[in-house]
């Protein structure tokens, strides 16, 4: 008895401890943002792209490759995005409330490729996706797993327009970035990007390792008891 106990309770947690988290069910898209905003269960936050100050109507391109919280373009920032979030590509652009029918602030690249790269992986994410009202285009939509380097799904011939659509796509096992690529001569347009960390490994893999320890010590004793 004792065996069969260690080995169906203790056992995962070792497994949890030395060889990592088991993934979980595979990953998918989300469907729209009730559904993501269930899925993340109010842990979401969601970066709206209001720190660079603009007048609405009026875009700024910031002739800069990559923005994160660090950024000072045009003798604004630091914070002009949240902290976790990177975003690179060619000539990014801020567009303000109105600007070519935009209903909200939003950003693109002038180049036809936007990379998100979260800092901590996201379990899933969602973002409003356009482009300028009078065009539209294709978007190629390339997700990574936390590595950056392995695919986790592609999806292509997205077609946008204006008003924006809703793209979004969880995985358990975290999802590390994300490249956005257009048909047309900028990047897909976003606005209201909600994403949501991992739990860092730090904090889940010790509680499993701990526990795993505790009942393994347990078992000994009543073994050695009986």
């Amino acid at each position: 008895m004792v065996v069969i106990r260690f080995t169906r309770f203790v056992l995962p947690l070792l497994l949890t401890c030395f060889v990592g988290p088991l993934r979980g069910q595979a990953g998918g898209l989300v469907a729209d943002r009730p559904t993501l905003n269930a899925l993340l269960g109010g842990s979401g936050f969601t970066e709206t792209f209001g720190g660079y100050i603009l007048a609405p109507g009026t875009a700024y391109n910031t002739g800069v490759s990559t923005l994160d919280s660090t950024s000072i373009v045009n003798s604004q920032g630091p914070n002009l995005v949240s902290p976790g979030l990177t975003f690179t590509g060619t000539n990014f652009q801020f567009d303000g409330v109105g600007y070519y029918n935009a209903v909200s602030r939003e950003v693109l690249f002038n180049g036809n490729t936007m990379t998100i790269n979260f800092a901590s992986p996201t379990t899933a994410f969602g973002v409003d996706v356009r482009d300028f009202a009078g065009y539209s285009s294709t978007m190629t939509v390339t997700i990574y797993a936390p590595n950056d380097t392995t695919v986790l799904n592609t999806f292509s011939g997205i077609s946008i327009a204006d008003p924006a659509i809703f793209f979004g796509y969880q995985d358990p096992g975290g999802i590390g970035m994300v490249t956005l690529s257009d048909t047309g001569s900028w990047s897909p347009i976003i606005t209201n990007l909600t994403f949501v960390p991992v739990p860092e490994p730090a904090t889940d893999g010790l509680t499993a390792c701990g526990l795993a320890i505790m009942l393994a010590r347990s078992m000994r004793r009543r073994k050695s008891a009986a």
